[in-house]
């Protein structure tokens, strides 16, 4: 083509027939220097859900690209089933229109002045309480992450004083029933919690709400808070330990409060060891979802549809974490990610949390989690035995990290597993489905790092499955 010129191409991806993900690429040479440019492919059928799901968006979706009607009907496709920031006025899609879409909507807004006078904390919380009745929001999260810096422990008093007991007051002034957050804080600080608690915020609120922020760890890894290292790739950075422990705070201070994770994430920052590969995202993200209906999560807002962020959007800048939290690439193709979200709000949404499978007896390493649904008992199934640690040969103080393509599979070990089936449905995380067909009675099949659904295991699998 000369300089300036333009072509089309029609390509038949057969892998893309069922739902799947494919990355194209196109080539340009001259004068012996080569560029290219990827972008993914993607299919994900219609889906009859029927609004029992936990699972949303965190932030309004603010790229409305390429058009409002699409982005919403993205996310009808997908199963969100709230949006955590949406009001009249702000990016995005308003919230009636949310609301008639089957979504509902909620509110994040609101910077707490410290040291106000009390004057000023009052008119600040007035005008902050009219926003969210004109928007008719079912909860509302007061302020976000004001935890900083992390398990210090501060600031959780003057928080209060001057943010959530003014907006709290207010509303019983105007009578609005709204769910009230605290702000969601930057992981599961137990320090600014206890202080939170001690300085009697804990009864201003109806849900308590925090950000599992997660480093290069599998989702299932649950260290305590003993064991917690804070910094930027600290162990504070883990997720099922974080949700345990934001559990036993609740049951420990009381008052039966649910339980949101505002922003939740699968974070894909291109060759840097501390974040996901794409394909680990994909993995993470199913895996993520699941552990939030085992462990029993009221809510989850996943953090966020597009790359790029609010103020740049459709930019890019790799070394820039908070370019690359989105479900989609911010050209708008899909991420791996995204047929997964849309697997697990598929499996979940009426799904039933039975209990974790004990594999102990058949290998240490196999983990698994049983949930009840329509279809009949689903399980679950991952082998640790590579460990809790992603990128774990990353070079010390080097924080590159070449992540291999998403197409490789990148789990160096297997478990074959054998049970007396005559034959299984599995699922991957992006949602792609095969049925393996027993001999003589017996159906053999492997397991890794990567989380997978099985259908027609039974609602015993543990006292079936042999290694093979």
């Amino acid at each position: 083509m000369a300089a300036g010129e333009s072509t089309d191409r029609t390509l038949d991806v057969p892998a893309l027939k069922e739902q799947g993900i494919a990355f194209v690429e196109v080539k340009a040479s001259t004068g012996g220097a080569e560029a290219f440019a990827r972008t993914t492919v993607a299919t994900l059928p219609p889906y009859d859900y029927q609004g029992g799901g936990i699972f949303g968006i965190a932030n309004y979706p603010w790229l409305l690209q390429p058009s409002k009607e699409d982005v919403a009907a993205l996310m009808q496709r997908i199963g969100v089933a709230s949006v955590r920031i949406a009001y009249n006025g702000a990016p995005g899609i308003a919230p009636d229109e949310l609301r008639a879409m089957g979504i509902m909507t909620n509110i994040q807004h609101g910077d707490v002045v410290f040291n106000s006078t009390p004057e000023q904390a009052k008119a600040w919380a007035a005008e902050l309480v009219d926003v969210v009745v004109d928007a008719g929001a079912r909860y509302f999260e007061v302020d976000n992450e004001r935890n900083q810096p992390w398990m210090s422990g501060l600031y959780a008093d003057k928080y209060i004083r001057d943010g959530l007991r003014p907006v709290v007051e207010r509303l019983a002034e105007v009578g609005y029933d709204v769910k009230v957050m605290n702000n969601g804080l930057g992981g599961m600080d137990v320090n600014w919690t206890d202080n939170f608690h001690a300085a009697g915020g804990w009864d201003l609120i109806d849900v308590f709400a925090f950000h599992p922020g997660r480093g290069n760890f599998t989702p299932d890894y649950a260290p305590t808070p003993d064991e917690w290292v804070t910094g930027d790739n600290g162990s504070y950075w883990n997720f099922l330990g974080s949700v345990r422990e934001a559990k036993r705070r609740i049951t420990e201070y009381g008052g039966n409060k649910e339980l949101w994770l505002t922003e939740a994430y699968a974070c894909t920052r291109p060759n840097y060891w501390w974040n996901d590969t794409m394909r680990q995202a994909a993995e993470n993200v199913l895996l993520t979802m699941a552990l939030c209906k085992a462990e029993g999560v009221d809510g989850v807002n996943w953090y966020q549809l597009h790359d790029s962020t609010i103020h740049h959007p459709q930019e890019a800048v790799p070394s820039n974490t908070e370019y690359h939290f989105g479900l989609t690439n911010r050209d708008l193709s899909a991420k791996p990610s995204l047929l997964a979200f849309a697997t697990g709000t598929r499996l979940l949404e009426e799904a039933e949390f039975v209990r974790w499978l004990d594999f102990s007896q058949v290998d240490r390493n196999l983990k698994g989690l049983l949930f009840e649904t329509a279809d009949g008992p689903v399980s679950i199934l991952w082998s640790r035995k590579d460990g809790y640690l992603l990128n774990a040969d990353h070079a010390p103080n080097q924080p590159y990290y070449a992540h291999p393509e998403a197409w490789q599979d990148d789990w160096p070990s297997k478990t074959t597993l054998v049970v007396p089936r005559d034959r299984i449905t599995e699922t991957d995380c992006i949602g792609r489905q095969r049925v393996l067909d027993g001999k003589h009675g017996q159906v053999t099949f492997r397991v890794d790092g990567a989380p997978r659904i099985y259908h027609g295991l039974s609602a015993r699998p543990e006292q079936l499955v042999r290694c093979g």
